[in-house]
C-alpha cells in the first residue's frame, strides 16, 4: 500500500516507553491497568489472554510515560500462535528503554523465567525484576526465591492490592527521562470491526506495513482493543483493532463476553467504522447482521469492505455486491469497496473515503436547505391524510440527527421515514453518514394539540 508516511505519527514530544514482560498469568494485565489507571487490558485466569501489544499512558509526579503490555512468553513453545506472540514481544522490547520482568511471587520461580531473564540480558536494556501476587506472603521469603536470577533492581509487589506500587512507580521514574505530557489534540478513531478471521488483523498490518498485530487462522485471536497511531497523507488517526463479534448465542466463554462487550462499547466511541465482511464465506452470516444491527442502533458513521476479494474472480463481484446490499439495505447509506488485505487492493480508497466522511460530518447541515428539501419531499410524497409537518430542524447536539415536528406522530410510518433520509442522503451527499430522524408531536397552529392516529 502507497501513503505518504507509512510510519504511525510521531507525536511532537515523544514519551519514553516501558514495556511489561513475563510468562503467562503472573498478572501483567492486571498491573498495566493499575498503572495506567484503565481497564484497557482483559483480565482472566487463563493464561494467554493477552496477545498483541497494548499501549497506555501512565503519568506520575512531573513524570510521563508510555507503558507497554505483552503477551505471556512460552521460551520453548513452537506453536504458531505462541511464535507469534513472541514477535509481538519482542517488537516491544525493541521499542522499550526500560523492562518490567514480572514474576509470580506467589508460585515462586520458573524455568520459563529463568529463560526469559537469559532473554532480556542478551538485550542490554535496564531491568526491573518485579515480584508480583506477594498479598498475604512472607514477601522477603517469596522474594528472595527469584534473587538467583542476579537482578540487582528488584521490588515486590501487588497488583492486585496495590501494594508497593508507588515504591515500584519511584524505581521508574528515576530510570527514564520525564517525558511531555501529550497536548496534541486525540485524532479520530477508526475502528475495524466483523465477525471473528474475517481479516481484520491483516488488514491493519497492510495498511501499517509491519506486523503490528497478531494474524492467525484460530479465530479470536484479537481479544483487547488494539489502538494504533497511524498517519495517511497528513491527517492522523487511530486505528482500532478489535475482538470478532459473534452473535450472543454462540458466545459461551466469559473471556468472549467480555472482549465482545469492550468491543461494542469502543463502537460507540469510534469516530467511523470499517465493517469487515468476508467474500471467501458463504455469503451475508447472521453475525454479520447481527453486527450491522448494532452499527444501525449506534447511528455510526460506517464504511462496508467486501474483503478477501483477491479470493474472488473479477466476473462474480458485482453479484456479490448486489447479494450484500440486499441483506444489508438498513445501512444503505455506507458505501462498499472490494478490499483485499492480502495485497492492499483499494486500501487507500478506503481511507480516502474515511477522510471524506469525516470532514462532511464536522460540516453541519444548514437550516435553510433543509426546509427547502423538507418542500421538494412534501411535493414529491405526502405522509398519511390527516398528518402535517411543521418543520425538520438539526438538533443543537448532534446535526445528522434531526427533529421533525408534525400533529401526527403516527402518520409518519418507517417508510416514509426512510424516503426521507434516501432524499437528503442523496441531496447532500452524505454518503457513509447515518442520518436520524426523530419526531416530535407539537401543537396545531390554531390552538390544542393534535390527535394522535393510531397506527393499525
Amino acid at each position: 500500500m502507497n501513503t505518504d508516511n507509512q510510519e504511525p505519527f510521531i507525536k511532537k514530544m515523544p514519551l519514553p516507553k516501558v514495556a511489561i514482560v513475563g510468562r503467562p498469568n503472573v498478572g501483567k494485565s492486571t498491573f498495566f491497568n493499575r498503572l495506567t489507571h484503565s481497564r484497557a487490558s482483559i483480565i482472566d485466569p487463563k493464561p494467554g489472554v493477552t496477545r498483541d501489544r497494548l499501549y497506555g499512558e501512565v503519568h506520575w509526579g512531573r513524570t510521563n510515560f508510555e507503558l507497554i503490555d505483552t503477551g505471556g512468553l512460552i521460551p520453548d513453545d513452537t506453536e504458531k500462535l505462541t511464535q507469534e506472540i513472541k514477535k509481538q514481544v519482542s517488537f516491544g522490547i525493541q521499542e522499550a528503554g526500560l523492562i518490567l520482568f514480572l514474576v509470580d511471587g506467589k508460585e515462586g520461580l520458573h524455568r520459563w523465567d529463568e529463560e526469559i531473564c537469559e532473554l532480556l540480558r542478551k538485550t542490554g536494556k535496564p531491568v526491573i525484576l518485579v515480584v508480583n501476587k506477594i498479598e498475604g506472603t512472607n514477601r522477603e521469603f517469596h522474594s528472595a526465591v527469584f534473587y538467583k536470577l542476579g537482578f540487582t533492581d528488584t521490588i515486590a509487589i501487588s497488583s492486585t492490592h496495590g501494594l508497593n506500587i508507588n515504591e515500584l512507580m519511584e524505581k521508574i521514574v528515576n530510570k527514564i527521562p520525564a517525558g511531555e505530557k501529550e497536548r496534541a489534540p486525540k485524532p479520530p478513531k477508526l475502528m475495524i470491526v466483523g465477525h471473528p478471521n474475517v481479516g481484520k488483523s491483516t488488514i491493519i498490518n497492510n495498511l501499517l506495513n509491519s506486523e503490528r498485530v497478531i494474524v492467525h487462522n484460530v479465530p479470536g485471536t484479537t481479544r483487547d482493543i488494539v489502538e494504533i497511531p497511524f498517519s495517511f497523507r497528513g491527517d492522523n488517526f487511530l486505528l482500532l483493532d478489535t475482538s470478532g463479534i459473534r452473535r450472543e448465542g454462540r458466545i459461551k466463554e466469559g473471556l468472549e463476553k467480555v472482549a465482545v462487550k469492550k468491543t461494542k462499547r469502543a463502537i460507540a466511541e469510534a469516530d467511523l467504522i470499517f465493517f469487515l465482511l468476508d467474500l471467501s464465506s458463504l455469503g451475508i452470516i447472521r453475525e454479520d447482521l447481527s453486527i450491522a444491527s448494532f452499527l444501525e442502533e449506534n447511528a455510526k458513521a460506517v464504511i462496508i469492505l467486501l474483503n478477501k476479494c483477491d479470493l474472488i474472480k473479477e466476473k462474480h463481484r458485482e453479484e456479490y455486491l448486489e447479494s450484500a446490499k440486499k441483506a444489508l439495505s438498513f445501512l444503505g447509506f455506507a458505501p462498499f469497496i472490494f478490499t483485499s488485505g492480502i495485497n492492499g487492493e483499494n486500501l487507500d480508497f478506503a481511507l480516502n473515503q474515511a477522510r471524506r466522511i469525516l470532514l462532511a460530518y464536522k460540516t453541519p447541515l444548514k437550516q435553510d436547505e433543509i426546509t427547502k428539501s423538507l418542500n421538494e419531499i412534501r411535493a414529491m410524497r405526502a405522509p398519511r391524510k390527516g398528518t402535517k409537518i411543521y418543520s425538520l430542524s438539526p438538533s443543537p447536539l448532534n446535526p445528522y440527527t434531526l427533529i421533525l415536528k408534525t400533529n401526527n406522530p403516527s402518520g409518519i410510518d418507517k417508510t416514509y421515514l426512510k424516503f426521507i433520509t434516501n432524499f437528503l442522503h442523496e441531496k447532500f451527499g452524505l454518503e457513509g453518514i447515518p442520518l436520524r430522524i426523530k419526531i416530535k408531536n407539537t401543537r396545531q397552529k390554531h390552538g390544542g394539540p393534535g390527535k394522535i392516529r393510531r397506527g393499525k
